[in-house]
């Protein structure tokens, strides 16, 4: 992965692993923060210009609160589709340019991830969203620092994996518990499959993923539900660590620990079977044969329906199943329904900072 320009937090108190040289050379965090060209929307609350900002108005023409403004948001994110993409999140773009103050863009972000991490069959999606709000906010003044939509997701994100218990021991629950603890788990790998996402949009840095790393299984002796977390993490970051020379080798100190989880014996032939997968990605240059795909278009359905057609059917085409590249970006422009736009906000974003450079 390409090196990018760092960025320091403040307040970010991840538990602190022995840290790993790089050379200088590993990605840190990169924020972003830009207007970009807005498409018109036909919604008589939604500014139709650029120059124009969002106000939400009641029925008497009078500013409503923070908290409709929340509940509007959360509304498109609960319409949020690859079809509805680009019109859904123009609407929140243009509503977070109108926030006020940096407390209410961190309630903004808490609202979109505490949605991700729950439907991590979306992430991609919701990982797209987080990069146009990176190119689109504010940024605002805290103290004597300047702080932007970087900063609230990085604290966001610290507060969901912080959350993550680390012993998932739950042999004695009741029966009514049950539910709570397949939601808690869900939303663990939620988390880890975000914090993949993001890394691969270059929005969370090396250094934070290998922290989680450390905090997942290099303790003694973590619990399976962790090592299935470490290994959704090797899914969506590995590829990508396995293309840097400088970053290579702590992917083999990865690889190295999974290596003698195998070997404990309290672990179950079934986690030890998802280790096993992982540590042949390289060898096979990280191609893999898999039988569930992630969320696509009605286009893209349809031209999966019609190939199935050709093959005899459904149950005769699963058998054959597809060859992918385990944590490469399925969805990069060219591949998905709303890549013109992330382009387009793309490139109006690096015109805005090549513009806002030259002044300075």
């Amino acid at each position: 992965m390409d090196k990018v320009e760092s960025l320091s937090f403040n307040n970010l108190k991840l538990n602190t692993p022995p840290t790993v040289s790089t050379d200088g050379n590993s990605p840190e965090i990169i924020s972003y923060q830009g207007e970009a060209e807005q498409p018109s929307i036909n919604n008589s609350s939604i500014a139709s210009t650029k120059s124009e900002k969002w106000k939400p108005l009641s029925k008497n023409g009078i500013l409503e609160s923070f908290d409709v403004l929340c509940r509007q948001i959360k509304g498109n994110l609960n319409k949020l589709t690859i079809e509805k993409f680009e019109t859904l999140a123009e609407k929140i773009a243009i509503q977070c340019e109108s926030l006020s103050n940096y407390d209410e863009l961190q309630k903004i972000v808490d609202i979109i991830i505490d949605k991700a991490v729950l439907e991590p069959e979306w992430s991609e999606m919701y990982s797209d969203l987080c990069q146009i709000l990176y190119w689109r906010s504010l940024e605002f003044e805290v103290g004597s620092k300047k702080v932007s939509f970087a900063s609230a997701l990085l604290n966001k994100i610290q507060r969901e994996y912080e959350s993550i218990p680390k012993n998932f021991d739950f042999s004695t629950v009741s029966e009514d518990e049950e539910l709570v603890v397949i939601r808690m788990k869900k939303k663990t790998l939620g988390t880890v499959k975000m914090i993949g996402e993001l890394f691969q949009r270059k929005m969370i840095g090396f250094k934070i993923v290998n922290k989680v790393v450390f905090d997942l299984v290099m303790n003694q002796e973590p619990h399976e539900h962790l090592i299935e977390c470490f290994i959704q993490l090797i899914h969506g970051t590995g590829y990508y660590i396995d293309q840097n020379p400088n970053l290579r080798p702590v992917l083999d100190m990865w690889f190295g620990r999974l290596k003698e989880l195998m070997l404990r014996k309290e672990y179950s032939k079934r986690i030890k079977c998802l280790v096993q997968d992982v540590l042949n990605l390289p060898k096979a240059q990280w191609h893999k044969k898999v039988h569930r795909e992630n969320a696509k278009s009605l286009n893209d359905l349809r031209e999966k329906v019609n190939s199935e057609d050709i093959l005899g059917g459904s149950a005769l085409a699963a058998q054959f199943g597809n060859i992918v590249i385990v944590g490469q970006r399925y969805n990069l422009y060219s591949n998905c329904a709303y890549g013109l736009y992330m382009s387009r906000q793309e490139e109006l974003f690096k015109s805005k900072k090549s513009a806002e450079t030259s002044n300075n």
